[in-house]
């Protein structure tokens, strides 16, 4: 559209100079043949003054050689005069010429007791110069209706190819592709071959991952999904096979969706539910075949997998492919929520008991974040030792003591006129006054039915130190959990706050994660729509985590998206995460939507997104958290 409205203002810029250049070329003209014809008409007068000619012949020999309008003699003496014609100015349509270049029409003279006074005919000389400027201007409006309607017929069947491509884009979760994105010819062609190989390499990803592994032989074998049985387990971690063995990380499934299968297709489909889940970890285990890896069936609704000696990095990316692949289960069987996945580390002289136990910690972690959730329990967490019924009993604490504090982190703007946010970073203590993680603290809460009392803690003291603030004019961003967003109650509760403190609301931008959306866009939208009308604005944080990314935010329109690092890392070697990010700001351009790169760690992402062009960056390497009073100094 910018290119359209540049080249129609640039057309009309050049039809007015032309038209301006023709009609001073032809007031010039005029001018110039009213200055000659003037000066022959004085000449000629004098000369039929000097020779005592009589008016009539006077008016008659000028009449013959001049476009004489207008002539009057009087004779004082002898109180005689002589009229020829009558007095007019012009009024032809382009009598405006002798305004813009004034022309000598009249001539007065007076001589002894006669006195002169003779017009030209301005209308005639318009009238010449019409014949030689509509000409002219008809070529040239002509050319320029002609490039304009070919410009507007330019733009037309430009934004059909890109509705074209935007829809191919959309419909690559499903992997369908419309026939007409073959047709898309030009410089679009290469975005559509992008498209096509985009959907090509989803394609074998899922041809791959869809291959079911053969069923492990063993005496000890679940009979629903041919996976070695809890007892194995147990006795495998206890009596370890080889040194290699005694350390790495454990993996738990929690099959979520068995009880409504059971309920819903009997027996026989909940355990057909089991069977795909047992194929779906078989497969995903085998590139760590030769680290000893294995999967069991531990409980009713649960999985285990053992990854001796495999690194923190590789079971981030196991758990996260895992989370896609549940995703891809829930629709095949038509539930949504097909489970969630919580992962640990282990080591030699770790009990069964406590390792459970943190499993089961992850796992609770992992459901907090909506469905198909997945999380690794960092190692600090696992050492705190708490159980289920102790971390319900710290996080009350938390919340009736108000045991919180903020830290921020800047967003920087790589535009000056970009109005970006601070984001504001919440971190608990205990009674000892000993930090708490924060992502374990959230994830429990959201197991014990306290997530939404935990965030109206931190939005009522978010409120106050914004009110203490009340001369700053920075707006700060606070994370919504997914399950007070889901939640009506507080939703209606966190509106009334707003509406107590109106000044504040533009100051505020609530973060609200892409998995919160996707559980209910529509509850979601409605949500998004009441907040914007009280003043506040919307991030939809850890965009690009799901397949359905561009549906919603073309319907929600936030003011903000936050790319989750998944996107953001090692930007400058990932074309195709480059070629998302592209398609993604040309969208968000067309919706007034700014986009933000987060966990930006190294120069080398930085001046990659930065040459994407995105409208802010977040990370450590641009700005570290900084606590409240340095960030307001």
């Amino acid at each position: 559209m910018l290119g359209t409205r540049t080249a129609i203002i640039s057309l009309v810029s050049l039809y007015v100079t032309a038209t301006a250049t023709f009609v001073t070329l032809s007031g010039q003209q005029v001018r110039q043949t009213v200055s000659a014809d003037h000066t022959v008409l004085e000449q000629r007068l004098d000369q039929a003054i000097v020779a005592e000619t009589e008016p009539e012949t006077l008016f008659a020999e000028l009449r013959q050689q001049l476009p004489l309008r207008y002539g009057f003699v009087r004779h004082r003496e002898e109180a005689t005069q002589s009229v020829f014609g009558s007095y007019q100015e012009p009024n032809h349509y382009l009598a405006p010429l002798f305004d813009l270049f004034p022309s000598e029409l009249r001539l007065e003279k007076t001589i002894a007791d006669q006195d002169f006074r003779l017009q030209l005919d301005g209308n005639q000389y318009l009238r010449q110069a019409e014949q030689t400027l509509l000409p002219a201007l008809t070529v040239v409006s002509a050319a320029f209706l002609l490039t304009l309607v070919l410009v507007f017929w330019r733009t037309i069947v430009t934004q059909r190819k890109l509705r074209i491509l935007q829809n191919g884009i959309e419909r690559l979760p499903s992997m369908e592709l419309p026939s007409s994105l073959n047709r898309l010819s030009g410089r679009l062609t290469p975005l559509a071959d992008a498209v096509h190989h985009t959907c090509g390499q989803l394609k074998d990803r899922l041809v791959k991952l869809s291959r079911a592994s053969q069923v492990l032989q063993h005496p000890v074998l679940d009979p629903v999904t041919s996976l070695k049985s809890r007892a194995l387990f147990n006795e495998e971690m206890e009596r370890p096979a080889n040194a290699e063995a005694l350390s790495g990380h454990l993996v738990l499934v929690r099959a979520a969706a068995l009880a409504e299968l059971n309920e819903r297709l009997g027996q026989t489909g909940g355990d057909r539910y089991l069977t795909e889940i047992a194929i779906v970890l078989k497969h995903i285990i085998k590139p760590f075949q030769s680290q000893q890896a294995e999967v069991y069936r531990y409980g009713a609704t649960d999985f285990l997998i053992k990854l001796p000696q495999v690194t923190t990095d590789a079971t981030k990316t196991l758990i996260n492919s895992l989370g896609l692949q549940l995703s891809e289960l829930a629709k095949h069987q038509e539930v949504e929520n097909a489970g969630a996945v919580g992962a640990i580390s282990y080591q030699q002289g770790d009990r069964i008991s406590q390792l459970l136990t943190n499993l089961d910690t992850a796992i609770s972690m992992a459901e907090s974040q909506g469905a198909h959730g997945h999380y690794l329990m960092d190692n600090s967490l696992a050492e705190l030792g708490l159980d289920s019924e102790r971390w319900q009993g710290v996080i009350e604490d938390v919340i009736e003591n108000g045991r919180l504090y903020f830290i921020h982190q800047k967003i920087r703007p790589t535009r000056e006129e970009d109005r970006l946010y601070t984001e504001m970073l919440v971190r608990f203590k205990n009674e000892d006054d000993h930090p708490l993680p924060t992502e374990a603290t959230f994830g429990m809460a959201a197991r014990y039915g306290l997530a939404t009392d935990l965030d109206k803690m931190i939005i009522t003291h978010l409120l106050r130190e914004l009110t203490q603030d009340s001369e700053g004019k920075e707006a700060y961003g606070i994370n919504l959990a997914n399950h007070s967003f889901s939640d009506a109650a507080f939703m209606s509760w966190l509106e009334h706050r707003i509406q107590d403190v109106p000044q504040l609301a533009n100051r505020l931008v609530f973060e609200i994660s892409e998995r919160s959306i996707q559980n209910s866009a529509t509850q979601a939208t409605a949500y998004i729509e009441r907040l914007h009308r009280l003043g506040v604005r919307i991030c939809i944080d850890r965009f690009g985590t799901a397949l359905t990314s561009f549906r919603f935010f073309q319907m929600l329109k936030p003011d903000y998206i936050k790319l989750g690092p998944d996107l953001t890392r090692d930007i400058e070697s990932n074309p195709n995460n480059r070629f998302f990010i592209k398609m993604l700001l040309e969208i968000a351009m067309r919706l007034q939507i700014k986009v933000i790169a987060t966990h930006v760690e190294r120069s080398d992402e930085k001046v990659a997104l930065e040459e994407l062009k995105v409208h802010g960056l977040q990370g450590h390497h641009i700005a570290m958290p900084k606590p409240l009073h340095q960030v307001r100094a």
